[in-house]
């Protein structure tokens, strides 16, 4: 099945879907017509990606890139406690230089409203010149989502 989210769509619908997502119903999501499939991944594909990702970090912060795209396009929960939970089960014997905690999704999430955002936002966002800051968490969540994109889907809906 294919679901296209746009602008003027409900929150209450977008977040039955969501929830329908963490049940394992798998299905294609749309957000704002901007045809970039996300196709719901089992854990150890998910965990391959992540871990892919997380070897380029330079800073523990860069987590809150990776809660963003998880978060927006593949049900994670939004609470930062049961997100990083969520994240020690998915990543559990991983050798990270940086290991996904509260501090390193919270910190940045308080201190800079863009990254509160959903990722869409993100995309229209131009950030001033001497923010390093957006600029590593925006790489690091494009990198995700393409090595989201290389994995396998559980089920291939196309």
């Amino acid at each position: 099945m294919r679901v296209v989210f746009e602008a003027g769509d409900k929150p209450e619908v977008k977040a039955l879907f969501c929830h329908l997502q963490k049940c394992g119903i798998d299905f294609i999501v749309v957000e704002n017509d901007a045809q970039q499939a996300h196709r719901r991944l089992c854990d150890e594909a998910l965990r391959a990606a992540i871990r892919r990702v997380a070897r380029r970090f330079t800073v523990g912060r860069q987590w809150a890139a990776v809660y963003r795209v998880l978060v927006d396009f593949h049900g994670f929960p939004a609470n930062i406690s049961e997100f990083t939970a969520r994240m020690q089960r998915l990543m559990k014997g991983a050798m990270l230089t940086y290991p996904c905690d509260y501090q390193s999704v919270q910190k940045p999430l308080a201190e800079h409203r863009i990254l509160r955002k959903h990722y869409s936002e993100w995309e229209k966002y131009q950030p001033v010149k001497r923010d390093c800051i957006f600029s590593r968490q925006k790489m690091t969540a494009d990198a995700l989502l393409r090595e989201i994109a290389k994995a396998k889907p559980t089920i291939n809906l196309l």
